[in-house]
């Protein structure tokens, strides 16, 4: 499966002479929500649907309380939460007190892991079917013929059955790691 983006044209308003080109922006094909991606990974391992938005759930609030206490948190293989805070300008040590600091972002900063399984994708140029409307903000789909709805259709199941390879292929090697690190201890 490969990331869609577009080019964009370099906007240089401060140079006497402005830069001339483009640079690649990311496409984004929508937002999977909750219930898909508990769906998804319920296909692919023994846990039902409602165990994973249970246990998704339970991450979240315990992410919260974590982050609330002071903590980072790191999640395996995703990454680390964190949070940063914003207070107004004091001039005296004395003046800055708790109830004046607010939270300011939560950040998150991708794990080593997640880099490089996302270092290997590819990317391809976005068709006109994904292109996005600036007046409006939103995704405006042109009128598909027939012919091209089906070749989309067979590309999105070739690439549905790859991600479905590609986690058979991570959950077999995970397995198998575990496997023998018990045989070796």
């Amino acid at each position: 499966m490969s990331i869609p983006y577009k080019l964009t044209a370099v906007k240089d308003n401060i140079s006497d002479e402005p830069k001339r080109g483009y640079y690649a922006k990311v496409v984004t094909r929508g937002t999977i929500d909750t219930l898909t991606l508990c769906r998804d990974i319920s296909r692919t391992c023994t846990l039902t649907v409602a165990d994973l938005r249970a246990a998704i759930e339970a991450i979240s609030e315990s992410l919260t309380m974590y982050l609330k206490d002071g903590y980072n948190v790191y999640i395996d293989g995703l990454g680390t939460f964190s949070i940063s805070a914003e207070s107004k300008r004091v001039e005296d040590e004395a003046e800055l007190k708790g109830q004046s600091v607010k939270v300011k972002n939560i950040n998150f900063r991708s794990s080593v892991r997640l880099k490089n399984e996302m270092a290997e994708s590819t990317f391809e140029r976005a068709s006109e079917q994904r292109i996005v409307c600036s007046r409006r903000k939103k995704t405006e789909p042109f009128k598909l013929t027939y012919q091209k709805q089906k070749q989309l259709s067979k590309r999105r199941k070739e690439q549905d059955r790859q991600r479905k390879l590609k986690m058979t292929r991570i959950r077999y090697r995970r397995l198998l790691d575990s496997y023998q690190k018990k045989n070796i201890n």
